[in-house]
């Protein structure tokens, strides 16, 4: 299950050696351009400012390809890159907020319906049904570094905001998670009549 945990959420924040009482902002991807690590990380880089008691973590990404660029923008110290791993619930669950910057048509992303369930706030690009899952008012253009920048602050300044959306989240997640196996039940029928030339 994805969603299960092997170790503790203060044993994983040891381990990333994430100070005690700051926040994680995380991100749940991989290398490609498209998926907006690049973009994250220089938006982190124009808020860490307003968020001086905050880390980032990048899951699923290749260290060797990212530290230098890391370096360069002056985060060495502020951003964990993690591997890719099957264990993602294990850095999900250390997660105050979880960012989706891609810029690629996305349909219902798995990690955000993860992040959900696990009650927490997500802001995200405005493609695909992101909007729908997270709320309008919690998405950005993919892409736009300066958009993500001040809706990353925003939220993350707000801590009543970000315990209304995780609560909110968690409330919706049934109902997506429904609607996502209905979806997949007809892509099946599709598929069927299309190979029966039916279709």
């Amino acid at each position: 299950e994805r969603l299960e945990t092997s170790r503790s959420a203060e044993e994983v924040r040891g381990e990333q050696n994430i100070p005690p009482g700051h926040m994680v902002i995380g991100y749940v991807g991989h290398d490609k351009p498209e998926k907006g690590a690049g973009e994250l990380l220089k938006a982190y880089k124009e808020v860490k400012e307003r968020l001086p008691a905050s880390r980032l973590a990048l899951v699923g990404l290749k260290p060797h390809v990212w530290q230098e660029r890391i370096g360069e923008l002056g985060l060495a110290g502020d951003v964990r890159v993690i591997p890719r791993t099957e264990r993602v619930a294990d850095y999900l669950q250390t997660f105050d907020l979880l960012v989706f910057p891609s810029y690629f048509i996305e349909s219902q992303p798995n990690v955000i319906m993860e992040a959900m369930s696990m009650r927490k706030p997500v802001i995200g690009s405005d493609i695909g049904k992101i909007k729908d899952m997270i709320g309008a008012e919690f998405t950005f253009t993919g892409g736009d570094v300066a958009q993500i920048g001040q809706k990353l602050a925003r939220v993350a300044n707000d801590p009543a905001l970000m315990e209304r959306m995780a609560a909110d989240n968690l409330a919706r997640c049934a109902d997506f998670s429904e609607l996502h196996r209905l979806e997949a039940i007809l892509d099946i029928y599709r598929s069927a009549l299309e190979e029966n030339g039916l279709a």
